[in-house]
Parts: C-alpha cells; sequence; structure tokens
C-alpha cells in the first residue's frame, strides 16, 4: 500500500514492513533526509514496525546526508531495520556508519530483496 512520496523517497506498507524506495538518480542530501523523517513522523500507522530501506536506485550522498540519517530520531519507532544496497561503496558506508552510532535495534544490509524481506518480516 502506498503511504507517502517525498523528492527523493516513495513509502509503502507490505505485509507490516514500512519500505521506503530511493527514487532512480536521486542525490540524497541533508535537505532529503530532514524531509523524509518529517514524512515519516506523519504516516498514518502504528509504531514500532520493521523498516527496510531501499537505495539501490539512489545515484549519490552527500556526507551530511550520511551523517543525518545515522543518528536520525524516529530510529527508535522501528523494531529492526533492513537496507538494501549494491554497490561496495554504499555498503562501506552503512558499515562505517552503523559502526559510529550504534542503533538500538536490529540493522543488517542485504543485496537481495528476497533476504531482506525474510529477515526484517520476523520483527513483525
Amino acid at each position: 500500500m502506498h503511504l507517502a512520496e517525498t523528492h527523493s523517497t516513495e513509502y509503502l506498507l507490505e505485509d507490516g514492513v514500512l519500505i521506503s524506495r530511493l527514487k532512480a538518480g536521486v542525490k540524497m542530501t541533508l535537505d532529503d533526509v530532514i524531509e523524509n523523517s518529517e514524512v515519516r513522523n506523519t504516516l498514518p500507522i502504528s509504531f514500532p514496525l520493521p523498516f527496510l530501506m531501499d537505495i539501490r536506485r539512489m545515484k549519490d550522498i552527500t556526507i551530511h546526508a550520511i551523517m543525518a540519517t545515522s543518528s536520525q530520531d524516529d530510529v527508535p519507532k522501528f523494531s529492526a531495520a533492513a537496507i538494501l544496497i549494491d554497490k561496495l561503496e554504499y555498503q562501506i558506508i552503512a558499515r562505517e556508519a552503523s559502526r559510529a552510532h550504534s542503533a538500538p535495534i536490529p540493522l543488517k544490509t542485504f543485496d537481495d530483496e528476497e533476504k531482506a524481506l525474510t529477515w526484517i518480516r520476523k520483527y513483525v
């Protein structure tokens, strides 16, 4: 079910999992991170729930966006988080960001959507 859309991201709810899909060709900026956080706070859903972020179609991300993403206030709303990544440089960024800001929830990266969904659904 389609929930909302921002400049950079589409939000869906599927089988109790909040899915965030970045749009193709987006260069994620700090403004995008702020807008996405504000939109997530207005979604007509009950928290906590698992969160799947698909960044495979993202073109690029600024350092400010990386820092803001890893320290967002709404992280405790989620029971777990999975990140879909297909580029090595984003896998490295995700790993380093998770080391810098330890998440209070289970967090795992994947390059296969079915594996990510199988893992994240354990937290519904």
